[in-house]
């Protein structure tokens, strides 16, 4: 942000974030501004929103009081901002977990901050602005992922194409090998039902210390096994 004469700071930043608010209270977006200590001085309702506190609560309270991993997120922007003068434009963040760091509870941060400086240049603190994108990644990711599963089961298709037949059952195992590793299952299995209903096992690929599957399935679970017959797909 370019300086600004010399009002009084906190009513100037309080004028400005107002209108700020007004100018972008119909979008997403957190804003809020924080003096060199990282000590939050306005916060919208949005923001309160994104960081799971009252907005009453943010205020006065220092980034590094809100969250651990807020902290680990933020302060190295926020400060860089503020000793470098320097502005960060739609940066992306990770807030991880503090369940465990592959969690999909991770929340995602589109982050800008800009520095504040007074009439002579001095820079005073910044102004955060935040949009939460948890939403949005978590949809690519499945959509990746859906999209890397059709193109493993198109290579597997690809596979049994002029295959020696001595060869096909070593590929079948390696194909549900390879099943269980994208899919992080501890076995995988191929069935073949038989006229009278029985499912026989026909080949599996299990990680080490996992039971292999019975050879014969009959009548264990008759609702999945009903599905089976029926060629619908179910989860346990």
């Amino acid at each position: 942000m370019k300086s600004f004469p010399g009002q009084d700071d906190a009513d100037y930043y309080s004028s400005r974030f107002t209108r700020l608010e007004r100018l972008f209270g119909q979008v997403p977006f957190g804003l809020s501004i924080l003096d060199r200590e990282l000590l939050c001085s306005h916060a919208n309702a949005r923001m309160a929103i994104i960081a799971e506190m009252p907005a009453d609560q943010l205020i006065g309270r220092s980034v590094r009081n809100v969250d651990p991993a807020v902290t680990v997120a933020l302060e190295p922007l926020l400060l860089s901002s503020i000793t470098e003068d320097r502005s960060f434009v739609e940066t992306e963040v990770v807030i991880l977990s503090a369940e465990q760091n592959n969690s999909p509870k991770n929340r995602f941060w589109l982050v800008c901050c800009h520095p504040l400086k007074t009439g002579n240049g001095a820079v005073t603190g910044c102004a955060l602005i935040v949009q939460d994108i948890t939403d949005q990644k978590i949809k690519e990711s499945s959509q990746i992922e859906r999209l890397k599963f059709e193109a493993l089961l198109s290579d597997l298709s690809a596979t049994f194409i002029n295959v020696h037949v001595s060869e096909v059952d070593r590929k079948i195992e390696q194909g549900l090998q390879r099943i269980v590793e994208f899919l992080g299952f501890d076995r995988s299995t191929a069935w073949k039902v038989t006229p009278e209903g029985k499912m026989l096992c026909t080949h599996s690929f299990a990680r080490p210390g996992i039971k292999p599957p019975p050879a014969v399935i009959s009548n264990m679970v008759p609702v999945w096994e009903a599905m089976v017959h029926h060629a619908k797909q179910y989860t346990i």
